[in-house]
């Protein structure tokens, strides 16, 4: 029986490009991976029914009968897409059920971990179908995808970043691999997409393993994460460590260990990097001072680069010290990278503030302030000349306060000038502090015809157009008042005719008319 050959990965992305998750709509992804199985399980009779008759009635019904899917059942490609979907399907509810709430309680938490702990288990299924029936390049694409669910689920948990970035390097170097084995455009591009998307991840695995002060390894590829690969894949992958290691057949040697005098040599390159780094922000620093325009941030980019590549060189002194043994190197190094970041955050926090993006500055500084706490906590056990990235810290941790203050002052100069209804705005004094008294001397000014847009409070008082009012609260005091009787109208009279007389009337009146009073009209006259 020849060998199948899928490409499983180009049939993931193309499923969830086309079914929702370009707009990460996670629950339409598995509403389609439920319809696609169920078409499946009829084209290939694969349903999990079988006819059963009721003891009592007599009638055919049917129940639940699994059939697992075993390498002998195997013949299509379709017989391998059924573990994929299932995996995408229980991967897709995990991530669906992830958005409802931004801190799940225990019971989501769980329900979420128990949903990847079943798409890792049909994963491991289509590795094993693909190791028993398929071809060399299918099983490494099962094995990836295999390690991609891996390293998810252990990111979800929280617990075990090394582990997870191990998975997720693991997949990465698949992927790698991969690339170089086709020729196809539509299975490139997918081994392309889901390399960008491993980026992330594994970012995020190595800043939550440097926030613990633990290593995140020089190496893309951890030889840990081979132990959970097993078949051709594992043997490919170590085959591709080895080579890069030195251990092939060739003549290339094997670098030395690291030394004491490696690691005195990177610590020497990285002070004068970082001496280097400061004497530009020292000159940047009157430029960006004034935030005027965009270009002024032109320095401050160049910075935020610089100092993201120092910290780089920082990262591999810490992993020569850890080999070397030297603990006050090794926790140098890792306050020194921390204060490094966050030099960096504070120049890209001067960038926004000079595009005038005051929400995103703020933040930036509040998060320089925040990094400079935990230079403090990772160099606690420095002391000497190796306390200086701690006083460095301190430094720092001022210049990110003032910043939010001056943006504080920015922000509000921003509010009031997009309040005024000059035809040009007025020329006013770059430094925050001078603003108020600046507007208050020119209050009420006229100058180059524009007027000053801060007004005294309260207001003086204006005339006003209004209507007479007609005031005749003194009236009762008045004591004289002019004769109008010449020219006064004759009055008619208003006296009324009398009423006749109850006598006239034939004495009936007080006891009403019609029937009732004919009956007790005679009452009131009684004496």
């Amino acid at each position: 029986m020849s060998l199948l050959s899928v490409s499983l990965l180009s049939l993931v992305d193309a499923q969830q490009l086309t079914y929702g998750l370009r707009l990460r709509d996670y629950a339409r992804y598995r509403a389609y991976c439920s319809r696609r199985l169920r078409r499946i399980y009829r084209a290939l009779k694969l349903t999990h029914t079988e006819a059963a008759i009721s003891g009592r009635s007599g009638v055919a019904k049917t129940r639940y009968a699994p059939r697992p899917l075993t390498p002998s059942m195997t013949t299509t490609t379709q017989h391998l897409t059924v573990p994929l979907i299932l995996a995408e399907r229980a991967w897709a509810h995990a991530l669906a059920l992830k958005p409802e709430s931004v801190t799940p309680n225990p019971d989501e938490r769980r329900r979420i971990l128990s949903r990847l702990a079943k798409s890792i288990k049909h994963a491991q299924e289509l590795v094993e179908l693909c190791t028993a029936t398929a071809d060399e390049t299918t099983q490494l694409e099962a094995s990836a995808y295999l390690t991609f669910i891996e390293g998810t689920r252990m990111l979800e948990k929280g617990d075990d970043f090394a582990t997870a970035l191990a998975k997720f390097n693991a997949s990465r170097a698949l992927c790698e691999q991969l690339q170089r084995l086709t020729q196809d455009a539509q299975q490139l591009a997918a081994y392309k997409r889901r390399m960008e998307n491993l980026d992330a991840p594994i970012r995020f695995c190595r800043y939550q393993m440097q926030r613990r002060g633990q290593r995140t390894g020089g190496s893309e590829v951890d030889l840990e994460s081979l132990a959970a690969l097993t078949g051709p894949a594992a043997d490919m992958l170590r085959a591709q460590v080895d080579a890069a290691m030195g251990n092939t057949n060739d003549t290339t040697a094997l670098a030395p260990p690291p030394s004491e005098g490696n690691a005195d040599l990177l610590r020497a390159q990285l002070e004068a990097e970082m001496d280097a780094a400061a004497t530009k922000a020292t000159a940047a620093l009157p430029r960006i001072g004034a935030c005027t325009s965009t270009a002024d941030a032109q320095p401050a980019r160049h910075l935020v680069a610089l100092y993201a590549a120092v910290a780089d060189k920082a990262g591999e002194l810490v992993t020569v010290a850890d080999a070397a043994g030297d603990r006050t190197l090794a926790l140098w190094a890792m306050a020194t990278q921390e204060l490094l970041h966050s030099r960096r955050v504070y120049w890209l926090a001067q960038c926004y503030v000079a595009s005038a993006s005051w929400s995103e500055a703020y933040a930036l500084a509040e998060r320089c302030a925040a990094r400079c706490d935990e230079v403090e906590s990772r160099g606690a056990g420095l002391e000497g000349d190796s306390s200086a990235p701690l006083t460095a810290a301190a430094e720092l941790r001022g210049q990110a306060v003032a910043l939010k203050a001056i943006v504080r002052a920015l922000a509000a100069k921003a509010a009031a000038k997009s309040t005024t209804h000059s035809v040009r705005p007025a020329t006013l004094a770059s430094d925050p502090c001078t603003f108020a008294a600046h507007v208050t001397a020119r209050q009420g000014q006229r100058r180059g015809g524009v007027v000053s847009t801060m007004a005294a409070l309260p207001p003086p008082y204006q005339l006003a157009a209004a209507a007479p009012l007609v005031l005749d609260t003194a009236y009762d005091d008045a004591s004289a008042w002019p004769d109008i009787s010449a020219i006064a109208p004759p009055q008619a009279s208003s006296r009324k005719k009398a009423k006749p007389s109850d006598e006239s009337s034939g004495g009936k009146s007080s006891g009403g008319s019609g029937v009732f009073g004919g009956l007790f009209g005679g009452w009131s006259t009684k004496k």
